[in-house]
C-alpha cells in the first residue's frame, strides 16, 4: 500500500466514478433505514430526530449527512441543506450523490456560475447520466445558450432513445424555442414512456395552446387517484382543473385548483407573526434619526437604474 498522502490527485473523474461505484455496493447503514422511510413518507421532525441520534454517534457519516440535508431543503431550510451538502463532499469529494443535490440546490437558488464547476466533474466521471444532463440543459437555458442544449439533449435522446425525463426536457427547451409541435410531441413521448409522469400533464397544460382530450383527462384522474397529496400530485390537480376549464365545467376545475393550492400550501413554512415581527423591528430601527445621523453614507453616483422583469399582474 502507498500512503495516498504522497500521491497527487491526477484523476479526479477516476476517483469519483470509483466512489460511485462503491456507494452503489455499500449497503445503507441499518440506522438510516426508518430516517429513510419517514423522509419518504413526509414524517420530517420522525427523521430529523433519527438522523440527529444517528450523527450523534457517526458525525462524518455522509448517507446521514446528505438526508439530513434533504430534511432541510423539504423543511424551505436552504442555508442549512447547504451546509450538510457541502460538509458531505468536504468528507467524501466523490460523493456524487450529494454533488449533484448541491448542484440542484445552487440553480433552485439561481446560483449557476456556482452550480457549473459541480456539474462538470459529475459530467466528467458520468457523461451519460441523463440527471446531470437535464441539469445542464437547463443550466445552458438559462445562460440563453439553447443551441448548445439543443445539442446536448439530441445527442443524449440518440443514446438513450426511451428515457422520459430526456423528452420533457427536450420539450422545454423546444418551448423555449417557440417550437410549440415540436414541444407538444416531446412531452407527449414522454408520456408513452412514462404515464405517471405528471410534470408532462402539467407543461402540456401550461402550453395555453393545447386543449387535453377526455382520454387524457381519465388517465390523469385515474393517476391522480393512485399518488399521495404532495408536489406531483398538485402537479395534477392543477392540470386537471385547466381541462374542466377547457370543457366549460368551472365548478370542478375550482375543486382541482383548491386542492392542489392546498397541497402547496401545506409545503409552505410561512408564519404571519415572524413577520410582524420583523417588521416591527424595522419601523423600530429606521427612524428620521436613524438616516440623519448618516447623511452622506452610500455613492454620490447619479447614473440612472433600470429595473428589469417579466410582466405580473398588478406590477
Amino acid at each position: 500500500l502507498v500512503n495516498a498522502t504522497e500521491v497527487p490527485l491526477q484523476n479526479t473523474s477516476g476517483g469519483d466514478a470509483a466512489y460511485t461505484r462503491y456507494e452503489r455496493l455499500a449497503p445503507r447503514p441499518p440506522e438510516l433505514s426508518d430516517a429513510a422511510v419517514a423522509i419518504e413518507e413526509g414524517r420530517l421532525d420522525l427523521a430529523s430526530a433519527l438522523l440527529q441520534q444517528r450523527l450523534l454517534q457517526a458525525p462524518e457519516d455522509v448517507m446521514a449527512l446528505r438526508m439530513r440535508a434533504l430534511v432541510a431543503r423539504a423543511n424551505n431550510r436552504y442555508a442549512e441543506a447547504e451546509h450538510y451538502l457541502l460538509r458531505c463532499l468536504e468528507l467524501a469529494p466523490g460523493f456524487a450523490a450529494a454533488r449533484f443535490d448541491l448542484a440542484n440546490e445552487l440553480c433552485a437558488q439561481l446560483r449557476y456560475t456556482e452550480a457549473a464547476p459541480h456539474l462538470e466533474r459529475l459530467l466528467a466521471a458520468a457523461p451519460r447520466n441523463t440527471g446531470y444532463i437535464c441539469l445542464q440543459a437547463h443550466l445552458l437555458r438559462f445562460y440563453a445558450r439553447s443551441d448548445e442544449a439543443h445539442t446536448l439533449l439530441q445527442q443524449a435522446i440518440t443514446a438513450n432513445p426511451e428515457d422520459a425525463k430526456l423528452q420533457l426536457h427536450f420539450g422545454l427547451l423546444l418551448r423555449d424555442q417557440g417550437d410549440q409541435a415540436g414541444a407538444i410531441d416531446a412531452y407527449r413521448r414522454a408520456l408513452v414512456m412514462d404515464p405517471g409522469m405528471t410534470e408532462a400533464y402539467r407543461s402540456l397544460v401550461d402550453l395555453k395552446t393545447v386543449r387535453l382530450t377526455a382520454a387524457d383527462r381519465e388517465a390523469m384522474q385515474s393517476l391522480a387517484a393512485t399518488l399521495p397529496p404532495g408536489p406531483q400530485r398538485a402537479q395534477l390537480e392543477f392540470a386537471l382543473g385547466k381541462v374542466f376549464e377547457d370543457e366549460g365545467r368551472p365548478a370542478q376545475a375550482f375543486e382541482h385548483y383548491a386542492r392542489g393550492n392546498a397541497m402547496v400550501r401545506a409545503t409552505l413554512r410561512h408564519d404571519a407573526e415572524t413577520m410582524s415581527v420583523g417588521v416591527r423591528r424595522s419601523k423600530t430601527l429606521y427612524t428620521g434619526r436613524f438616516f440623519a445621523d448618516r447623511a452622506g453614507w452610500g455613492s454620490e453616483r447619479t447614473d440612472p437604474i433600470f429595473i428589469v422583469g417579466l410582466p405580473r399582474s398588478g406590477s
